[in-house]
């Protein structure tokens, strides 16, 4: 009986492998992380609006990076890690809403395109430090 089960089992996950199934265990998603720019008073200036949980690997993704109502006119650096991965930044210009066209207002910020590599992607937002004049 134990003999049996044991040749069905092997029977059926070399049926799955065989058919490009993927099974839970080997795991076929990597999540993308963020990690939103603050102000001094710790408050976030800008939000990724529509980040999934998990993208499937080697994928195309598309996120939106929306300025809050806390963000005034500080500079946004993006970086990424694995620093490979390759990602186009868009700026995207601010909208107004317009109940006629049913358009929702937008207070402007940036689109990160690219490609989900075989790890985890961590995006960071910073406020680029303002450099000081040289004291003479």
């Amino acid at each position: 009986m134990k003999r049996n089960l044991l040749l069905l089992t092997a029977v059926v996950l070399a049926t799955v492998l065989l058919a490009g199934c993927t099974l839970p265990i080997i795991g076929n998603a990597v999540k993308i992380k963020v990690v939103d720019a603050k102000n001094d008073e710790g408050k976030v200036l800008i939000k990724a609006t529509d980040l999934a949980k998990e993208y499937k690997k080697e994928s195309a993704f598309v996120i939106t990076f929306e300025y809050t109502e806390d963000y005034v006119d500080e500079e946004i650096v993006f970086s990424w890690t694995p620093e490979d991965t390759e990602i186009v930044k868009t700026v995207l210009e601010p909208t107004e809403a317009n109940e006629e066209e049913e358009v929702e207002a937008f207070r402007g910020g940036f689109k990160l395109e690219g490609v989900t590599a075989k790890k985890n992607i961590t995006i960071t937002t910073k406020v680029k430090p303002v450099e000081e004049a040289p004291a003479e």
